[in-house]
């Protein structure tokens, strides 16, 4: 690109206000297109925690030295990821392109914002390119985008009016129908669809999709210098273990302490789990009540220490050798694999999904059966004790994508749809 772009990325929430995988990864193209020549990239965020009062507008700077904006305000229906406070899109948001003329516009997200700023980018300019990364189903499924029913909690292999409607009794068939075509009709808005798994890609082209508007690519990482293995004692196996995430049903982690329960004494007096997690307190009773009742069975192997910051991750990642990945939802591209791996150390996780897509069973991780903890167990115990096995699949974890790499497929796909653009409006001039 010769001539300066102007690059909007929108996301869902601030990476420094809210944790999270979607708005990290948009946080850190954001920052990576700033460090090009001819790129000026502005980060905007909906903040849902904070509404900031700034002499009467929804936005706000977020640090002084950048290009960082803050907006809020909104009024969001979930279900149809409506913005109600039309005049937050037509008006404040209009405002907001006015001023930067942005020359792509590259969403990470819609929801908390609203599908509305997809059509007033659109509106603002026919030419630009407007671009979306898919970090989840969201648009497929009701459920907080997890395929998997309300009920049972059973995977979901296909969203359709009649499944939906039995996980959500109160809409009917033709409400989750119309749904559907509400969304559609901003996608089709929509140059191009990244997905950063091909698990994720396939799902959304059943969906409706076409294929020609949705490609792959790897979400990228910072790249930073690893840990070294953890050194052993005489006779050590590699044998400490960590979970990494929030802790809620879809996590699996009340499957990980089953699976620990499970374990023979011998294997529990030489293994360690440590349980990083956040959010037990805004679970149901019922959830709180199974994991500390595990968690009080478990206590000779198992330590719970709580929240964790992404800056203290390499110093708890020395101490360990496996990191496992319970999940009972499909997940889609996990930041906590892609963390593990930067670090050399093989996952153990669910057999589905984008876990299954990240991790080679045998080669740089095992797979486990979704939700079945006897097989979990088998897993740890294979893990502490078959000699060589963690330094085959440490060995067998491949080079990261960067973040630098993924920049320049994303400069190269905002090129290739302006050219396809303006070869278009050409035609029809």
């Amino acid at each position: 690109m010769s001539k300066l772009e102007k690059i909007l990325i929108i996301s869902h929430a601030h990476p420094e206000i809210v944790k999270g995988g979607g708005q990290g990864v948009a946080y850190q193209l954001f920052k990576e297109l700033n460090n090009r020549e001819n790129c000026q990239s502005v980060f905007l965020a909906y903040d849902f925690i904070n509404t900031p009062n700034h002499f009467g507008t929804n936005f706000s700077i977020r640090n002084l030295n950048t290009t960082e904006i803050v907006i809020s305000g909104g009024n969001f229906d979930h279900f149809l990821f409506s913005q109600l406070n039309a005049r937050l899109v037509w008006k404040d948001f209009r405002d907001f392109l006015n001023a930067f003329q942005p020359t792509v516009v590259h969403f990470h997200h819609y929801v908390h914002l609203g599908l509305e700023f997809i059509r007033e980018v659109r509106n603002y300019s026919n030419t630009i390119p407007i671009i979306i990364t898919l970090h989840e189903y969201l648009a497929i499924c009701n459920h907080n985008g997890q395929m998997v029913n309300t009920q049972k909690y059973e995977l979901c292999y296909e969203a359709n009016p009649a499944n939906c409607q039995k996980c959500f009794p109160n809409k009917t068939q033709e409400d989750f129908k119309l749904r559907e075509l509400y969304i559609k009709s901003f996608f089709n808005l929509v140059d191009l669809f990244i997905c950063p798994s091909n698990f994720l890609l396939n799902r959304y082209i059943s969906w409706g999709i076409s294929k020609e508007k949705i490609q792959y690519l790897d979400n990228g990482q910072n790249i930073i210098p690893s840990v070294s293995p953890r050194l052993l004692k005489a006779g050590e196996h590699r044998s400490r273990f960590a979970y990494f995430g929030q802790l809620n049903t879809y996590k699996g982690v009340l499957v990980l302490l089953e699976a620990v329960e499970k374990l023979p004494r011998k294997i529990r007096q030489i293994i360690n789990l440590d349980i990083y997690g956040a959010n037990l307190e805004l679970q149901s009773d019922k959830f709180r009540h199974k994991f500390l009742e595990l968690l009080q069975k478990t206590q000779d192997c198992i330590q719970f220490l709580g929240a964790y910051q992404v800056e203290e991750q390499p110093k708890l990642m020395a101490n360990i050798d496996w990191v496992i990945v319970p999940s009972i939802w499909w997940e889609n591209a996990p930041l906590v694999i892609e963390e593990a791996f930067m670090h050399k150390r093989p996952v153990i996780c669910s057999n589905i999904g984008g876990m299954a897509e990240k991790v080679e069973h045998n080669i740089s991780g095992l797979h486990f059966q979704v939700g079945d903890s006897t097989d979990l167990a088998d897993c740890i115990y294979r893990a502490a004790t078959e000699p060589g096995l963690w330094e085959k699949l440490s060995n067998g974890i491949a080079d990261r994508v960067t973040i630098q790499e993924v920049t320049d497929q994303a400069l190269k796909i905002y090129a290739d749809i302006k050219e396809k653009r303006s070869r278009n409006i050409g035609q029809i001039s």
